[in-house]
C-alpha cells in the first residue's frame, strides 16, 4: 500500500540512505578500478600480441611447406624423366646392339650343281696293304668291302678324307648324311693307325654297324 504517514516516508528514507552507504562503502575507489582496468588491458594487449606472433609464424611455417612441395614435385617430375630416359635408352641400347651385330644381307650366288667329288686314295698294291677297317665302330664286313672297291682300304684313307670327301662317299655308299662325322671315322682311324688301341676302346663304344643293302 503506499506510504500515508510522515514516519513511513522517515523509514523509506533511512533505507534509502543506509542502502547507499553500504554500498559506496562496499563499493572500490576509482584508483582501483583504474587499475583493474589497465591489467585487463594489458592482459588483452600481450593475448593480441601474441595471438598475431603465433598468426604470423602459422603463415611463415604454410608458406615454408608450399615452397618444400612445389621442390619436392620439381625433383619428381625430374626424376620421372630420368627413369623415363633409361627406360628409352636401356630398350633402344639391345636394339642397336642387334642392328649393329646383324650382319648386312648378301646375295648369295647360286652355285652350280656338280657331281659329288670321289674320294681320292691310293690304290694298294697287294693283300698286306689293307687294313681291317671294321675295326672301326660303324663299319662291318659288307661295308669295308665296298669301301676297298672304291679305293678306301687303310686307315690312313680315312683319315685323310675331307669333308666334301666324307660327303662324297656317303652319297656312294648311300649313308646316311653325316654317318661319317657322327662315327668320327677319322678320329678312330688316327687312333688304329698310331696303335693307339686301348684309347680306342676306351672312347669308341661298340655301335651297332649300319646294315646297308
Amino acid at each position: 500500500m503506499p506510504f500515508t504517514t510522515p514516519e513511513q516516508f522517515i523509514m523509506l528514507a533511512l533505507l534509502l540512505f543506509g542502502g547507499w552507504l553500504i554500498g559506496y562503502a562496499s563499493a572500490p575507489s576509482p584508483r582501483k578500478w583504474k587499475r583493474r582496468a589497465r591489467a585487463q588491458s594489458d592482459k588483452f594487449t600481450a593475448y593480441h600480441t601474441e595471438a598475431e606472433d603465433r598468426l604470423r609464424a602459422a603463415n611463415q611455417r604454410a608458406s615454408d611447406l608450399n615452397a618444400e612441395a612445389e621442390a619436392l614435385r620439381a625433383d619428381h617430375a625430374e626424376a620421372e624423366r630420368t627413369i623415363a630416359g633409361l627406360r628409352a635408352g636401356a630398350i633402344a641400347e639391345p636394339i642397336a646392339a642387334v642392328v649393329a651385330d646383324a650382319p648386312e644381307p648378301s646375295v648369295v650366288e647360286a652355285e652350280p650343281v656338280s657331281e659329288p667329288v670321289e674320294p681320292v686314295a691310293p690304290e694298294p698294291t697287294d693283300s698286306s696293304a689293307h687294313d681291317a677297317l671294321t675295326r672301326i665302330h660303324g663299319i662291318d664286313g659288307p661295308l669295308s668291302d665296298r669301301l676297298s672297291a672304291l679305293g678306301v682300304a687303310r686307315f690312313e684313307d680315312l683319315e685323310n678324307l675331307s669333308t666334301e670327301d666324307e660327303m662324297a662317299l656317303e652319297q656312294k655308299l648311300a649313308l646316311p648324311v653325316g654317318y661319317i662325322a657322327r662315327g668320327q671315322w677319322r678320329t678312330q682311324a688316327a687312333l688304329l693307325r698310331a696303335g693307339q688301341d686301348d684309347e680306342h676302346a676306351t672312347r669308341f663304344a661298340p655301335v651297332e654297324p649300319a646294315r646297308v643293302d
